[in-house]
């Protein structure tokens, strides 16, 4: 009798508070004013699972992993620009994409359907594409200005690889893996899980661990990446796997399967500003809310943090200081374009469960539900 797995995207954490948190030092700003809202129209299908966004120069780019659509939105207003849809597995399409990168001049998509990572230009014309290797393992990519990709794999020690555009091998120094002063340990591949910034001006580029308690800089010359601490660590995770048969007939049994860790991740995303990199953080003690961490890119050191008003699934940064941000609710999914606005910096006791702070007046909210 053959064996059909079927395995989503399914996660369960177990939350395990294994260490104390660091005291964060928040903004003056931590308030927040939206200048855009686009998709908060509960009739609107303008968005089903707006998964991941880039901001490259003026325009921010969509991938809604509900339709597997690549959508192109003005950064000042949020008007749609371009819809571009999966159409297939030839040379400038992608059929199955599950990562979006941004590049200096426009974005990437890695189509697992393909295994082809494909960089267009923001009027959606192919410029470059190469076969990638062991693209199912594949966290993140870093694409600087340059004939040159860093490819970041989900293995022990998250092993980097830089190629040219072309998919060719290139020797820079940053081959092998990232020293982590903490161990490894040799875990199924989410327990290596991990977020990889666009580049800064000098083409490093940030890693951030969704769990442990450091994060790396990689840069385009030789030498190993530098790690940092986080401002809050989080535990290494012991991994388990975990089936439950759907269905069960005479000629295939259909199982799902889930990876559950025994700790919650501490990063969801990194980004990167001039001599800043931001992290993107879940707070130990409060899962239900999300911070900005801010850390000076030179040194590592750990400069303040900013209350996110939402969950969002995914945040981008552009290059004039203004937040593209991406949320699912259970009514509608929204792209949202806000930016820190002056007020009050409110303390967050230990153990605050409340509603992360409202936007401001200023600004409109987003239908978020």
């Amino acid at each position: 009798m053959p064996l059909l797995l079927a395995i989503p995207l399914a996660t369960a954490f177990a939350h395990v508070l294994s260490t104390q948190p660091q005291p964060r030092r928040f903004a003056p700003d931590s308030t927040w004013e939206y200048r855009w809202v686009a998709g908060s129209d509960p009739r609107s299908e303008t968005f089903i699972e707006p998964r991941q966004l880039v901001a490259v120069a003026g325009r921010v780019v969509v991938l809604d992993a509900g339709t597997r659509e690549i959508h192109l939105l003005d950064g000042a207003s949020g008007r749609p620009l371009r819809r571009i849809p999966a159409r297939g597995t030839g040379p400038g399409e992608f059929k199955r994409p599950s990562l979006l990168i941004g590049t200096p001049d426009g974005f990437a998509i890695l189509d697992q359907a393909a295994a082809r990572l494909t960089a267009f230009s923001l009027e959606g014309t192919p410029v470059w594409d190469f076969g990638v290797p062991d693209a199912a393992r594949l966290a993140g990519a870093c694409i600087p200005r340059g004939p040159r990709v860093l490819l970041s794999y989900r293995r022990s020690g998250s092993t980097l690889a830089t190629v040219d555009t072309a998919g060719r091998p290139v020797t820079s120094g940053l081959e092998g893996l990232i020293p982590w002063h903490a161990a490894r340990p040799d875990h199924p591949d989410f327990a290596h899980e991990h977020h990889m910034g666009p580049a800064g001006r000098d083409g490093r580029c940030a890693v951030a661990p969704i769990f442990g308690g450091e994060w790396a800089l990689a840069g385009p010359t030789a030498g190993r990446p530098r790690v940092h601490r986080y401002a809050e660590s989080g535990a290494l995770p012991r991994i388990r796997q975990a089936r439950r048969i759907l269905e069960r007939t005479a000629s295939h049994v259909i199982v799902e399967g889930a990876e559950i860790a025994s700790t919650q991740p501490v990063a969801a995303d990194v980004m990167q500003r001039g001599d800043t990199v931001l992290v993107v953080a879940t707070p130990v003690q409060s899962p239900n809310r999300r911070v900005l961490d801010y850390y000076e890119a030179s040194s590592g050191r750990y400069l303040h943090s900013r209350r996110l008003p939402a969950l969002f699934t995914a945040v981008a940064l552009g290059s004039d200081g203004t937040f593209y941000a991406a949320h699912i609710g259970e009514r509608t999914q929204v792209v949202a374009a806000l930016r820190p606005a002056r007020g009050v910096s409110l303390p967050v006791r230990r153990g605050d469960r409340r509603a992360p702070l409202s936007p401001s007046r200023r600004g409109r909210p987003p239908a978020i539900r």
